[in-house]
């Protein structure tokens, strides 16, 4: 049996979710608000990842669920935290902070 490797351009790729999380923070810039669909862009355009709208809130609000229970993400010798910001309209906006430990 022969295992076939996807082309590099075979079209957006399911990835899983510790991969989305890295990405997420290596390529947000800080002290900016995001919403979920400009964060799922970034990574369509930037990863070619096949991440859909439920995934990527899902994936959000794990990504504060753990930082709530203690989980910390030390990303280029800085400490990253990603926050929740509620809307007037039951929105959601995401900003990329730098913290202390």
């Amino acid at each position: 049996m022969t295992l076939k490797l996807p082309e590099k351009d075979a079209g957006p790729r399911k990835r899983n979710l510790l991969d989305r999380t890295v990405n997420i923070f290596n390529n947000l810039e800080l002290n900016m608000l995001y919403s979920p669909p400009s964060i799922r862009d970034l990574l369509r355009k930037k990863f070619n990842d096949s991440i859909s709208p439920k995934t990527i809130r899902e994936l959000l609000d794990k990504i504060i669920e753990a930082q709530d229970k203690g989980l910390k993400f030390l990303i280029k010798n800085k400490y990253l935290k990603l926050v929740e910001k509620k809307t007037s309209n039951k929105g959601k906006l995401y900003e990329l902070i730098e913290t202390k430990e």
